[in-house]
C-alpha cells in the first residue's frame, strides 16, 4: 500500500480479494494501464473448455506480473476517459479497430521492448448474462492507425474462488470447527463420514474417521477433505446421550457460483454413523428431489436436540493459518434458543 500511495483497511477472512481490492485502489488515483498488462497460464486443473471461466482485468494474483517487469507507460490514446467500476463491470472506453470479429485487440497505454502491449478482449456468455472478458496472455500491435473506434466495454471481473464445487474437486477444503461451546456441554468426539468415498457394497464403518473436539489444548478442532464430495456427514454426541448430525453438502455440484456448500442439522434416535447412514442418506436425497429449496444454500440453522437443548451452527468462510477455510461455529444453549431459524424443522429422521 505504501508502494503505490493507497489506503484501504485490512477485511479479516478477505483472502486472495485483497490484491483486487488493491488494484482497484490503485485504479482510484492512477491511470496506469501497465496494472492490465499483466499474463498468466491458467490454472491446469480449469483448462476446461466447457468450464466458460475466464479472467477479469484485475490479476488475480501478484504471480501474473512476473513477466510485466519491462512494461513501461507510453500514451497511443492521450483522450482515453477514466475507467469506473459499476455493477456491471469496470467500465472503459477503448479505442479499437472498426471491424472485429470475436476477439477484440486493445491496444493499452503501454509498451513492452518498444512494442505496443495490447490486450485480446472476447465477448462471452454466461448463462442469461452477456459480457466481455480477456483472455490469459498478451500481444502486441505495430500499427494502431486503424484504432479509431471509440467503444464502450464493461468487463466483469469473474474468479474462480477455491469454495466453487469445480475447485473443490482439484483442492483440499480445510475446515474449523469452533468447540467451545460443545466441550462445556460434554461433546468430546465427533464421527466423520464422506458418502461420496462410499460405493453400494461398501462397509459403510471402514469409512468412518472418530475425531477429539480437542486438539492440544485448543478450542477449535480441523480437519481436511481432499477430494469433491456432495454430502459430509458429522455426528456428535455426549455423555447424556444427546446428540445431532452436522450434514455438509453441496447442492449444485456443476455449478459455478461460489457459495455452493450448505450445512443441515438432523436430530436422529440411533446414535453411530453406520446406523444413521442409510436413514441420514435417504432423507437428503428426498428433499432435494422433492423440494430443493428447504435446506438448501443454507448457511445459518438451529435445531432442537432430546434433551431440550439446542443446537445451533453458522457457518462462514474464512482464513485459518493461511489457509481459505469454512468456519463451523456451534454453539449449544441449555435453555432451547434457537439462534437461527429452523428450515427443516418438519424433517425427522427416526
Amino acid at each position: 500500500m505504501g508502494l503505490f500511495g493507497v489506503n484501504m483497511p485490512p477485511l479479516y477472512g478477505e483472502g486472495a480479494k485483497a490484491f483486487q481490492r488493491l488494484q482497484l485502489e490503485i485504479l482510484r488515483v492512477s491511470d496506469d494501464e501497465s496494472l492490465f498488462a499483466w499474463q498468466c497460464d491458467p490454472p491446469a486443473d480449469i483448462r476446461n473448455p466447457d468450464l466458460q471461466y475466464a479472467p477479469g482485468l484485475l490479476a488475480e494474483s501478484p504471480a501474473a506480473f512476473a513477466m510485466s517487469g519491462d512494461i513501461i507507460r507510453s500514451y497511443f490514446d492521450k483522450e482515453r476517459p477514466p475507467f469506473s467500476m459499476t455493477n456491471k463491470g469496470l467500465r472503459m472506453e477503448f479505442l479499437i479497430a472498426p471491424k472485429c470479429n470475436k476477439d477484440i485487440k486493445v491496444p493499452l497505454n503501454c509498451v513492452q521492448r518498444g512494442e505496443r502491449v495490447s490486450l485480446t478482449v472476447r465477448k462471452s456468455v454466461w448463462g442469461s448474462m452477456p459480457g466481455f472478458h480477456r483472455t490469459w496472455d498478451l500481444c502486441s500491435v505495430n500499427n494502431t492507425k486503424k484504432y479509431s473506434k471509440r467503444t464502450v466495454l464493461f468487463i466483469k471481473q469473474r474468479g474462480l474462488s477455491w469454495f466453487t464445487p469445480y475447485m473443490m474437486g482439484r483442492r483440499p477444503l480445510h475446515f474449523v470447527i469452533r468447540s467451545d461451546s460443545l466441550l462445556r456441554s460434554g461433546f468430546t468426539v465427533f464421527e466423520e463420514l464422506n458418502s461420496d468415498n462410499l460405493r453400494p457394497s461398501e462397509d459403510v464403518t471402514n469409512h468412518i474417521q472418530t475425531r477429539p473436539i480437542q486438539e492440544h489444548g485448543e478450542r477449535e478442532c480441523r480437519f481436511t477433505i481432499e477430494r469433491l464430495f456432495h454430502k459430509v456427514f458429522l455426528n456428535f454426541w455426549n455423555w447424556d446421550s444427546d446428540g445431532f448430525v452436522l450434514v455438509l453438502w453441496v447442492d449444485n455440484p456443476t455449478g459455478m457460483y461460489e457459495d455452493a456448500l450448505a450445512v443441515s442439522i438432523f436430530v436422529p434416535e440411533q446414535q453411530t454413523l453406520a446406523q444413521l447412514y442409510p436413514i441420514l442418506n435417504e432423507n437428503i436425497n428426498k428433499i432435494v428431489h422433492q423440494d430443493p429449496d428447504v435446506i438448501s444454500r443454507a448457511d445459518r440453522i438451529s435445531r432442537c436436540m432430546k434433551s431440550g437443548k439446542s443446537v445451533s451452527v453458522a457457518l462462514r468462510r474464512g482464513v485459518d493459518s493461511g489457509n481459505l477455510s469454512y468456519i463451523l461455529d456451534i454453539k449449544i444453549d441449555p435453555t432451547g434458543k434457537l439462534l437461527w431459524p429452523d428450515l427443516d424443522s418438519e424433517i425427522a429422521i427416526k
